[in-house]
């Protein structure tokens, strides 16, 4: 007599091996899916603090009225076009860029050369590059910052934005 109550192990191997066969693209989709959000927060990530740079630049720290656009002049140290240094009111600022990594200085004085970076107040790491081109005969400087991601896998983070200043004389 022959017993029909169970499934045999050939049977129980096969199911199992099917079962293996649809789950391997599912589990790829949700991997690769997980993947390229994580990418994606990276990105958003960069942008957000090249973005949040470019405002305190062009704005000021806090936002009211100092930066760029409230300078009454401003100036590129040393034959270089990795800095900028400019007066907004009573203080002076300047912003440059030392070992890929971007620097900001505030003071009383002018700036004469580019400070030493132990005495800056560090802002954004992984900067490939920072470029200031000011046009003297219309007081706009063009702003441009790139962070390098490369060892992070996503695409390099580009801003670029011309300012005029307001105060300029």
């Amino acid at each position: 007599m022959r017993n029909d109550k169970g499934f045999t192990i050939l049977e129980i191997v096969i199911v199992i091996c099917i079962l293996g066969i649809i789950a391997i693209p599912i589990f790829n989709t949700f991997i690769s899916g997980y993947d390229r959000q994580n990418k994606a927060t990276v990105q958003e990530d960069y942008q957000a603090k090249v973005q949040e740079i470019m405002y305190a630049i062009v704005d000021g720290p806090a936002g009211k009225n100092g930066g760029l656009r409230y300078a009454s002049s401003a100036k590129t140290l040393e034959n270089r076009n990795d800095n900028i240094a400019f007066v907004d009111g009573t203080q002076n600022t300047i912003y440059f860029l030392d070992n890929g990594t971007l620097y900001r200085k505030v003071s009383s004085s002018s700036f004469d050369a580019i400070p030493d970076p132990g005495t800056s107040e560090k802002l954004l790491d992984n900067v490939g590059d920072f470029e200031i081109d000011i046009a003297e005969n219309e007081n706009v400087v063009t702003i441009k910052i790139v962070i390098d991601t490369a060892d992070t896998g996503v695409q390099d983070v580009a801003l670029e934005t011309k300012v005029k200043m307001r105060n300029a004389i």
